[in-house]
């Protein structure tokens, strides 16, 4: 099952770890992302003075790459289910597309 959903890519970072054992190489891009559909404020009952919204982490694929065109901006993730190693259900980030670019002007006072 796939879904669609826009997000600010925030900060892309690619990454190869070569195990030194076994020579198996892991490779991806970690993205940093905020969801789009949902820019609400989290509330924090344990620190009502935290403010903002918090920041997703995940990898996606290496070949991903080539879709990152620039960094803030505005994109199109899609998300696969998937089984983690633990066997519980998660929904990961597998391919995304970019849409338009982000800038941030001052605000005039």
């Amino acid at each position: 099952m796939e879904m669609k959903s826009n997000c600010i890519l925030l900060k892309s970072s690619p990454y190869r770890i070569v195990d030194d054992k076994t020579g198996e190489v892991n490779e991806g891009v970690s993205l940093r992302y905020i969801p789009f559909e949902n820019l609400n404020p989290v509330q924090d009952e344990l620190n009502p003075d935290n403010k903002g919204t918090e920041t997703v982490k995940v990898s996606v694929p290496y070949s991903q790459l080539k879709n990152i065109k620039e960094v803030p901006a505005l994109y199109s993730f899609t998300f696969k289910m998937t089984v983690d190693k633990d066997r519980k259900q998660v929904v990961k980030p597998v391919a995304l597309e970019f849409l338009h670019t982000l800038s941030v002007s001052p605000s005039k006072q």
